[in-house]
């Protein structure tokens, strides 16, 4: 029986691999049979490119058969990459579980990652970049930030997501709105702390 029936290379590039001079019984050839492959197109030293499990909001690398090992163990086990016990929360239930919904007048607490200055973080991928929780609220409820613009807090508190307490800015409009209420620390000073 051969290893290869097509012919076809088995690095995916779609040329016809060469026939076996000579049998070599560990490897699997037969004289006059087709090799795996094209000399030289093996897959060993070449990295492939990183594939996302297809399965939906799912975003961690693919493994086999196109699913990240959870999706793959779940339809190795039960026929079906979507059975099982594990489920991935999407995106917006991982966002608002990191919320203190309080009155809409009211600050509401980011109560997850927070940066240096008290700002919250969040990963809207699994093996993305950190963002600003206030700037993905406004993002799910008022659309795209235009380029240019940063969103900027009413209260000045940098852990509040409440909508209505962000709005749109330059950084001039941020320096200014700084200025206006006092938050700035003057060449020399040291910042004070409320108490």
């Amino acid at each position: 029986m051969s290893i290869n029936p097509s012919g076809r290379c088995h690095c995916g590039c779609g040329g016809l691999a060469p026939l076996a001079s000579s049998s070599w019984a560990r490897r699997g050839y037969i004289a006059g049979e087709p090799m795996r492959y094209i000399p030289g197109h093996n897959a060993r030293g070449r990295k492939a490119p990183i594939v996302i499990c297809s399965v939906e909001e799912c975003d961690i690398p693919s493994i086999a058969r196109g699913w990240c090992s959870v999706h793959y163990a779940s339809w190795h086990k039960h026929g079906d990459p979507l059975k099982g016990k594990r489920r991935f929360p999407s995106m917006l239930d991982r966002f608002w579980e990191k919320v203190e919904i309080m009155g809409s007048r009211e600050c509401w607490p980011w109560l997850s990652a927070v940066n240096q200055d008290g700002y919250g973080l969040f990963r809207t991928k699994s093996y993305g970049p950190m963002t600003g929780a206030h700037r993905i609220m406004w993002m799910l409820v008022n659309g795209e930030i235009p380029i240019g613009l940063s969103v900027l807090h009413h209260c000045d508190n940098p852990p509040c997501v409440n909508p209505d307490h962000l709005f749109l800015g330059t950084q001039q409009d941020n320096i200014q709105d700084m200025m206006d209420k006092g938050r700035h620390v003057k060449a020399g000073h040291k910042r004070k702390v409320a108490t």
